[in-house]
């Protein structure tokens, strides 16, 4: 999906895919961080409720970890509340026979029209 853009730097109006944000007159490349690749736990023993209740158990756990300032523990609760919550999406994924691709791209092109992907249009 094309999409035009101004480069931060110099201004210049071009256009770009969200994957590939960059400007060949300044050099300007919008920050792509590597994927934190969480593993697929088997959840064939819990309901779609019951990972959103946990769900809501995690995040309890990093704004505990935050209000201790405790910076690793922070990560390793955020990691917990990922790891639960891409749980989730795996079992909505699943129940409903949905296109996860499709919908990661939505969710960037929002995250890319909100600002929080470094380059504005």
């Amino acid at each position: 999906m094309s999409i035009t853009y101004t480069c931060p730097e110099c201004e210049q109006i071009l256009i770009g895919t969200i994957g590939d944000l960059s400007c060949p007159d300044c050099g300007y490349t919008s920050k792509k961080y590597e994927p934190i690749n969480l593993p697929i736990v088997d959840h064939s023993k819990w309901t779609i409720p019951q990972q959103v209740r946990k769900i809501g158990e995690e995040y309890g756990e990093v704004a505990e970890a935050v209000a201790m300032n405790d910076p690793v523990g922070t990560i390793r609760e955020a990691l917990d509340t990922m790891q639960t919550c891409a749980t989730l999406i795996n079992m909505v994924q699943v129940e409903y026979n949905l296109n996860l691709d499709r919908l990661i791209l939505e969710h960037e092109t929002k995250l890319f029209n909100k600002g929080y992907m470094g380059v504005k249009a």
